[in-house]
Protein backbone atom coordinates (compact mmCIF):
# COMPACT_ATOMS: atom_id res chain seq x y z
CA UNK A 1 0.00 0.00 0.00
CA UNK A 2 1.24 3.73 -1.00
CA UNK A 3 2.02 5.60 2.37
CA UNK A 4 0.74 8.76 1.57
CA UNK A 5 -1.59 9.99 -1.60
CA UNK A 6 -1.95 14.29 -1.69
CA UNK A 7 -5.07 14.39 -4.18
CA UNK A 8 -6.13 16.54 -6.54
CA UNK A 9 -3.21 19.47 -5.77
CA UNK A 10 -1.97 21.96 -8.54
CA UNK A 11 1.85 20.51 -9.13
CA UNK A 12 4.06 22.86 -9.91
CA UNK A 13 7.28 20.83 -9.72
CA UNK A 14 10.26 23.08 -10.18
CA UNK A 15 11.35 21.57 -13.65
CA UNK A 16 9.97 24.57 -15.68
CA UNK A 17 6.97 22.48 -16.58
CA UNK A 18 3.28 23.98 -16.69
CA UNK A 19 1.19 23.54 -13.57
CA UNK A 20 -1.13 21.19 -13.66
CA UNK A 21 -3.59 19.24 -11.65
CA UNK A 22 -2.79 15.81 -10.29
CA UNK A 23 -1.83 13.17 -7.26
CA UNK A 24 1.33 12.49 -5.75
CA UNK A 25 1.90 9.93 -4.23
CA UNK A 26 4.81 9.01 -1.65
CA UNK A 27 6.23 5.78 -0.76
CA UNK A 28 8.88 4.66 1.76
CA UNK A 29 9.46 8.83 2.14
CA UNK A 30 9.85 8.75 -1.46
CA UNK A 31 7.92 10.28 -4.50
CA UNK A 32 6.79 7.49 -6.04
CA UNK A 33 4.23 8.89 -8.75
CA UNK A 34 2.63 11.80 -10.02
CA UNK A 35 -0.41 11.72 -12.11
CA UNK A 36 -3.70 10.30 -11.25
CA UNK A 37 -3.02 7.49 -8.57
CA UNK A 38 -5.86 4.75 -8.53
CA UNK A 39 -5.16 2.78 -5.38
CA UNK A 40 -5.77 4.37 -1.79
CA UNK A 41 -3.06 5.58 0.51
CA UNK A 42 -2.32 4.18 3.94
CA UNK A 43 -2.58 8.51 4.83
CA UNK A 44 -4.73 10.76 1.87
CA UNK A 45 -5.10 14.75 1.77
CA UNK A 46 -7.20 16.12 0.14
CA UNK A 47 -4.81 19.34 -2.11
CA UNK A 48 -8.03 20.62 -3.94
CA UNK A 49 -7.36 24.39 -4.69
CA UNK A 50 -3.96 24.66 -3.03
CA UNK A 51 -0.45 24.11 -4.38
CA UNK A 52 1.74 21.25 -4.52
CA UNK A 53 5.47 21.77 -4.48
CA UNK A 54 8.94 20.98 -3.72
CA UNK A 55 10.19 22.73 -0.58
CA UNK A 56 11.82 25.76 -0.12
CA UNK A 57 15.28 26.94 0.25
CA UNK A 58 15.71 30.14 2.06
CA UNK A 59 18.97 31.24 1.32
CA UNK A 60 19.41 34.40 3.55
CA UNK A 61 18.00 33.38 7.45
CA UNK A 62 19.41 34.72 10.40
CA UNK A 63 17.68 31.43 12.63
CA UNK A 64 21.33 30.89 13.80
CA UNK A 65 20.07 31.73 18.06
CA UNK A 66 16.62 30.90 17.21
CA UNK A 67 17.14 27.19 16.33
CA UNK A 68 18.71 26.64 19.91
CA UNK A 69 15.48 27.17 21.44
CA UNK A 70 12.93 26.97 18.25
CA UNK A 71 14.17 23.64 16.41
CA UNK A 72 10.81 24.29 14.00
CA UNK A 73 12.22 27.70 12.77
CA UNK A 74 9.20 29.42 13.33
CA UNK A 75 7.89 30.81 10.94
CA UNK A 76 9.66 29.74 8.19
CA UNK A 77 7.79 25.94 8.27
CA UNK A 78 4.96 27.86 7.88
CA UNK A 79 5.44 29.01 4.84
CA UNK A 80 6.77 25.96 2.85
CA UNK A 81 10.61 26.38 3.36
CA UNK A 82 12.45 23.13 3.61
CA UNK A 83 16.05 24.20 4.36
CA UNK A 84 17.53 27.45 5.62
CA UNK A 85 21.00 28.66 5.66
CA UNK A 86 22.18 30.63 9.05
CA UNK A 87 25.58 32.53 9.74
CA UNK A 88 24.71 35.17 7.09
CA UNK A 89 26.38 39.10 6.65
CA UNK A 90 29.16 37.64 8.68
CA UNK A 91 26.87 37.32 11.50
CA UNK A 92 27.04 34.34 13.81
CA UNK A 93 26.97 32.66 17.60
CA UNK A 94 29.71 30.45 17.26
CA UNK A 95 32.79 30.47 17.60
CA UNK A 96 31.89 32.15 21.00
CA UNK A 97 33.64 32.16 24.42
CA UNK A 98 31.66 33.15 27.41
CA UNK A 99 33.00 36.45 27.81
CA UNK A 100 32.24 37.53 24.26
CA UNK A 101 28.39 36.53 24.41
CA UNK A 102 26.94 40.16 25.33
CA UNK A 103 29.29 41.74 22.36
CA UNK A 104 27.73 39.21 20.22
CA UNK A 105 24.39 39.30 21.16
CA UNK A 106 24.56 43.20 21.02
CA UNK A 107 26.03 43.04 17.79
CA UNK A 108 23.16 40.97 16.66
CA UNK A 109 20.57 43.56 17.99
CA UNK A 110 22.36 46.41 16.58
CA UNK A 111 22.01 44.91 13.27
CA UNK A 112 19.57 42.63 12.62
CA UNK A 113 17.25 43.76 14.89
CA UNK A 114 17.06 40.68 17.26
CA UNK A 115 15.69 40.76 20.63
CA UNK A 116 18.01 40.64 23.47
CA UNK A 117 15.61 39.50 26.34
CA UNK A 118 14.36 36.76 23.38
CA UNK A 119 18.53 35.56 23.02
CA UNK A 120 19.25 36.34 26.72
CA UNK A 121 16.59 33.62 27.67
CA UNK A 122 16.51 31.32 24.74
CA UNK A 123 20.13 29.99 24.15
CA UNK A 124 21.64 27.91 26.34
CA UNK A 125 25.11 28.43 25.62
CA UNK A 126 26.06 24.38 25.48
CA UNK A 127 28.93 25.21 22.86
CA UNK A 128 32.20 27.62 22.27
CA UNK A 129 33.42 26.10 19.00
CA UNK A 130 31.62 25.94 15.88
CA UNK A 131 32.01 22.32 15.29
CA UNK A 132 29.86 22.29 18.84
CA UNK A 133 27.63 24.42 17.86
CA UNK A 134 26.76 22.26 15.53
CA UNK A 135 26.63 19.49 17.47
CA UNK A 136 24.23 21.02 19.43
CA UNK A 137 22.15 22.21 16.56
CA UNK A 138 22.19 18.12 15.59
CA UNK A 139 20.94 17.11 19.19
CA UNK A 140 17.53 19.53 18.48
CA UNK A 141 17.02 17.57 15.70
CA UNK A 142 15.75 20.90 13.49
CA UNK A 143 12.52 19.89 11.27
CA UNK A 144 14.04 21.86 8.76
CA UNK A 145 17.76 21.51 7.40
CA UNK A 146 20.24 23.75 7.97
CA UNK A 147 23.18 24.81 6.14
CA UNK A 148 25.24 26.58 8.48
CA UNK A 149 27.86 29.39 7.49
CA UNK A 150 31.04 30.67 9.31
CA UNK A 151 30.17 34.02 10.18
CA UNK A 152 33.24 36.28 9.53
CA UNK A 153 32.04 38.65 13.10
CA UNK A 154 32.42 35.32 15.19
CA UNK A 155 35.81 33.85 13.85
CA UNK A 156 37.07 37.88 14.04
CA UNK A 157 35.78 38.24 17.99
CA UNK A 158 37.01 34.53 18.40
CA UNK A 159 40.88 35.31 16.86
CA UNK A 160 41.20 38.76 18.42
CA UNK A 161 38.80 39.67 20.84
CA UNK A 162 37.88 43.13 21.46
CA UNK A 163 40.56 44.73 18.99
CA UNK A 164 38.23 43.27 16.00
CA UNK A 165 35.88 46.52 16.75
CA UNK A 166 39.27 48.38 16.38
CA UNK A 167 41.29 47.57 13.83
CA UNK A 168 42.23 45.04 10.50
CA UNK A 169 43.15 41.42 11.46
CA UNK A 170 47.25 41.89 11.68
CA UNK A 171 48.69 39.10 9.27
CA UNK A 172 50.77 37.23 12.49
CA UNK A 173 47.16 35.58 13.83
CA UNK A 174 46.21 33.98 10.78
CA UNK A 175 47.51 30.56 12.46
CA UNK A 176 44.64 31.15 15.25
CA UNK A 177 42.42 32.37 12.47
CA UNK A 178 43.05 28.68 10.62
CA UNK A 179 42.81 27.04 13.82
CA UNK A 180 39.13 29.10 14.60
CA UNK A 181 37.83 27.72 10.91
CA UNK A 182 38.88 23.98 11.56
CA UNK A 183 40.19 23.81 8.25
CA UNK A 184 43.39 25.31 6.17
CA UNK A 185 42.87 28.27 5.10
CA UNK A 186 44.97 31.11 3.06
CA UNK A 187 44.52 34.71 2.98
CA UNK A 188 43.78 36.41 -0.47
CA UNK A 189 43.74 40.21 -1.10
CA UNK A 190 40.08 41.43 -1.21
CA UNK A 191 40.51 45.41 -1.86
CA UNK A 192 40.21 48.28 0.33
CA UNK A 193 39.22 49.07 3.73
CA UNK A 194 36.00 51.74 3.55
CA UNK A 195 34.68 52.91 6.61
CA UNK A 196 31.79 51.30 8.13
CA UNK A 197 28.50 52.65 7.53
CA UNK A 198 26.81 54.10 10.55
CA UNK A 199 24.49 50.85 10.93
CA UNK A 200 27.36 48.52 11.10
CA UNK A 201 28.41 50.68 14.45
CA UNK A 202 27.33 48.62 18.00
CA UNK A 203 25.61 50.31 20.80
CA UNK A 204 29.27 51.05 22.29
CA UNK A 205 30.79 53.33 19.42
CA UNK A 206 32.90 50.49 17.43
CA UNK A 207 31.57 49.58 14.44
CA UNK A 208 30.78 45.76 13.99
CA UNK A 209 33.33 43.02 13.48
CA UNK A 210 32.21 42.15 10.27
CA UNK A 211 32.52 45.62 8.87
CA UNK A 212 36.28 45.65 8.58
CA UNK A 213 37.59 43.53 5.44
CA UNK A 214 41.22 44.09 5.33
CA UNK A 215 43.42 43.33 2.42
CA UNK A 216 44.06 39.88 3.30
CA UNK A 217 40.58 38.82 4.64
CA UNK A 218 39.65 35.29 3.91
CA UNK A 219 37.96 33.57 0.66
CA UNK A 220 37.53 30.00 0.07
Amino acid sequence: MIDLVIRGGTVIDGSGAPRRVADVAVLAGRISAVGAVGGRGGREVDASGLCVCPGFIDLHTHYDAQYTWDPYATSSIWHGVTTTVIGNCGFAIAPCRPQDREVTLRTLVKVEGMSLKAMQAGITWEFETFPAYLDALERRNPSLNVAALLGHSAVRQWVMGRAAQQRGRPATRSRRWRASFGRPWRPAPSGSDPRPPRRMWETAGCPCRAAWPTSTSSRR
